[in-house]
């Protein structure tokens, strides 16, 4: 979804760092905007579905633009620290992820079929 944040949740942010919950896409790739935040781990339901467990926050950048086909984008970073289970002791084990990543927001099925290779689909 495209929803544009309010701006009180843009001031928050801006503040302690958090992202917000929802952002205009549209707004911020037209306006080129780069986003640093955190966010909590356990948002992401699927980085817990696969781990031990998962505590502290997502650090992210995103920086938002336009591609020279007029794609949308955001491409970024994402790091964060998780607890695998080890195979040999069965005990936890620290392990830190991350991520580079370039996601193309498209609206239709004809835009992901013409859509390079590069990105990832949003």
């Amino acid at each position: 979804s495209s929803r544009i944040p309010c701006s009180a949740s843009f001031l928050t942010f801006m503040l302690n760092r958090q992202l917000p919950h929802t952002i205009n896409v549209k707004k911020l790739a037209e306006q080129g905007i780069r986003l640093d935040g955190e966010l909590p781990v356990g948002r992401l339901q699927r980085v817990l579905d696969s781990v031990e467990s998962a505590e502290g926050q997502v650090y992210l950048e995103l920086a938002f633009h336009k591609d020279e086909q007029g794609v949308r984008v955001a491409k970024g970073n994402a790091k964060c620290s998780v607890n695998l289970l080890c195979q040999r002791c069965l005990k936890p084990l620290a392990h830190s992820l991350e991520a580079n990543f370039s996601l193309a927001f498209i609206y239709t099925e004809a835009q992901e079929e013409q859509l390079p290779d590069q990105y990832d689909v949003g």
